[in-house]
């Protein structure tokens, strides 16, 4: 199965504890993996050099996705999360979506 695992932007005033690797998303991909399914983790609050957030992919990964899963930490992600699961619906109307804290 091919799933896509995001953790959505955070927005607003954020501290440098905003920005933490999502290791709940990481380990659940390990476990994933060790199962036999193709997982893609994408991390929206990852700078890169340019500043910008790291979501290169994200599209492509959407669009082949039969499960898409959301962590959502609380209030900062709300919107972002909305937005990723706006576009799921959109490139993969028939993918399951799961939206979880």
């Amino acid at each position: 199965m091919r799933i896509a695992l995001v953790n959505p932007r955070k927005e607003g005033v954020l501290t440098r504890f905003d920005q933490v690797e999502p290791v709940g998303l990481l380990s659940l991909c390990v476990i994933l993996r060790q199962r036999g399914h193709e997982v893609s983790v994408h991390d929206f609050n990852l700078p890169i050099l340019d500043g910008e957030p790291l979501d290169r992919g994200l599209d492509g990964a959407l669009r082949e996705a039969e499960v898409v899963g959301v962590s959502v930490v609380g209030t900062p992600q709300v919107a972002s999360t909305v937005e990723v699961l706006r576009r799921t619906r959109e490139l993969a109307p028939r993918a399951f979506a799961i939206a979880r804290d």
